[in-house]
């Protein structure tokens, strides 16, 4: 009875953790058949009911480095729509799957975020095209305050 109260409680605090604040961690960019280490790698997040944000970021990868903007995204009933209000992706309480144009017309961006516990999340990025992958991008990201 321990355990399952133990277990209920743990995908309680799971499914009940937004993505707010500011998170760091470490990972990886890969590209031509090669990769960097990226740390540290910085995200702030606000999320609430109705919309989903990444207000800034900054991606610290050896040779490279990334510095996010913000964008932000409305949330209705497991979708995500852009600002045009074009549905981009999908959310759950574990998982968010969006896809955004970049700066290349012809690459679009796939981002995947899988919450792990209340104060971690696993994170890709992957900027591709109709032929092939260019970048991937992966972290874990921490969160102390959550």
């Amino acid at each position: 009875m321990k355990k399952l109260f133990l277990s209920v409680l743990f995908f309680t605090q799971l499914s009940s953790a937004a993505l707010n604040g500011e998170w760091v961690g470490w990972g990886q960019w890969s590209y031509d058949n090669a990769a960097v280490s990226c740390n540290p790698m910085k995200m702030t997040w606000t999320e609430n009911e109705k919309t989903l944000a990444i207000n800034k970021g900054i991606f610290e990868c050896e040779v490279l480095v990334m510095h996010l903007g913000k964008t932000e995204w409305t949330k209705k009933e497991g979708l995500l729509f852009d600002e045009d209000n074009k549905q981009v992706g999908t959310y759950t309480d574990e998982l968010i799957s969006l896809y955004m144009p970049s700066p290349n017309v012809n690459t679009t961006i796939h981002i995947q975020v899988k919450k792990t516990r209340p104060t971690s999340y696993d994170y890709q990025e992957v900027w591709f095209n109709k032929n092939e992958k260019l970048y991937v991008i992966t972290g874990r990201f921490f969160n102390g305050s959550n």
